[in-house]
Parts: C-alpha cells; structure tokens; sequence
C-alpha cells in the first residue's frame, strides 16, 4: 500500500517532447483535433526547409531512422517521408505507437486551464491545454504550450484520475459547498459570479471530443469551493474526487459506445 501511494504521488513526467514542427513532420501535416500554435512560412521553399531541419533533428535524436527496416510496416497514417534532401524514414519505438494511438485515439479528452483571474487585479492569466487521446484501458496524454512544444506521455487506465488532478487542482482547491451559483445578466455579472465562486484560481474547460460532436463543460476550482458547469451559466458545487471521476466516467461512456459501434 505504501508503495501504491508514494507512486501515485510522483507527478506524471512526459517522455518525449517535440516541436510543432517535429510533430508535423511525424504525423504527415495532420495534427489532429489539436489546433496549431505557429504558422509555418507561407512560401514553399522557406516551409520546405523548416520541415527539412526539423526531419534532422528527429534523426539525430534517433526519433526517426533514416531507412525503414526491411519488412517494417510503416506507422498507420504515414509516418514515413521523403524529403527533396532527405532518404525516407521510420519513427522509432516507442514513438511509432505512441503516435499510432494519438492519431487513431477514438475520443480525446481535452482540459484547457487558465490560471486566474485573482480578487483585486486583473494580472495576465497563464494558459495550459492537455490532451488525453483516449483508448479503452490506455491513452496518450499531450502537453501543448502556445510556443508549439507538444509533451507526449503514454499511460494506463489507473493514471487517467492523476493526469487530469495533477493538470486542473491547484494546491488551494476545496471541495464546493452551498447553493447552485448562477451567471447573472448585465454589466459586472461575471465579476459577481467570481466572487459568488468565491474568487476561483483555476478555471477549467473539459471538452470530450467526439465523433458525434463535443461536450464540454467549465470547472471553477480555488480556496471558496469547486464547481461544475454544464451550460456556462449554473455552477453546482461538487467534490474535487466526485467531479474527476464524473468527467472521466461520461467521457469513458461515450468511449465504450464509440467502441462497441466500431466492433459491430
């Protein structure tokens, strides 16, 4: 037991973290449902090279192999390439399945964090995004900053509580308590519902992405209290374990669904 705790207390690490361009390159210009944060060059032959130097540096880091062994299959939706200047390559393992699951995840699960706004000032906010591209029993978790490094960890079913309470709840966070809080109309209604939330340091978006569309939801998380939003306007009060395990279960539901229709 003991050992089961002092695991779960390390902070979940990425294993590999590449840039924006790296990862266009692997995934053959296809990110995904995560939007870019850079704009590559607009002229070709400056959008080649960028493309070209991020390829080096996947093979000097031994992330790609300049020749695909003989008899490989090649990584599903083409993580293979050939470059004007470049001999065709193969993501290494782990990274080939890695991507593999990203690219092929049925449903992603992704938590946009804002740090902020605090009582009294109006200090710039910082803003973090995570993705868990979700598969039954495993996932592919991914950090995305706005300078285009995305951080790439693959984990288990048992980990998934651990990847969203260690990316949303901040060290202040108590559970909610008290009456459903309502956006109200006019001007300075988010102003009050703040204070209502009792001054929250992190807000959350949880958006699963689905085939079928998107379900999103607002989480308030701070020293007054955690509360949940399905509409952006009511905010009940709910427990930081209670209101994890409810967004992973609907999520997971959607999941099985997605999967059981895949099998038919």
């Amino acid at each position: 037991m003991a050992a089961a705790e002092s695991r779960a207390a390390i902070p979940l690490r990425p294993a590999l973290t590449v840039t924006e361009e790296e990862l266009l390159v692997l995934t053959h210009g296809d990110l995904g449902v995560v939007p870019p944060r850079i704009e590559l060059p607009a002229d070709t032959d400056q959008r080649d090279l960028a493309l070209s130097v991020a390829t080096r540096s996947l093979m000097a880091r031994g992330l790609v192999t300049p020749e695909p062994p003989e008899g490989s299959r090649p990584y599903p939706s083409g993580v293979t390439s050939e470059l004007a200047d470049a001999a065709a390559w193969v993501a290494s393992e782990p990274l080939g399945l890695t991507l593999c699951l990203r690219s092929l995840a049925p449903c992603v699960l992704a938590l946009q964090r804002v740090l902020g706004p605090y009582p009294g000032g109006a200090a710039d906010p910082s803003v973090a995004t995570r993705y868990l591209h979700l598969h039954p029993g495993i996932a592919v978790l991914e950090d995305v900053t706005d300078h285009g490094m995305h951080s790439l960890l693959t984990i288990e079913r048992e980990h998934w509580e651990r990847a969203v309470a260690d990316f949303i709840v901040p060290s202040d966070a108590e559970p909610g308590t008290g009456p459903v809080r309502v956006l109200g109309t006019g001007e300075g209604a988010v102003s009050e519902l703040l204070t209502d939330l009792g001054h929250p340091t992190v807000l959350v978006e949880a958006a699963a992405l689905l085939p079928d569309g998107v379900r999103s939801r607002m989480v308030a998380l701070g020293p007054g209290g955690t509360f949940v939003s399905e509409d952006s306007q009511a905010y009940r009060p709910t427990a930081l374990r209670e209101m994890i395990t409810e967004l992973l279960q609907q999520t997971e539901a959607a999941l099985s669904e997605e999967s059981a229709t895949m099998g038919e």
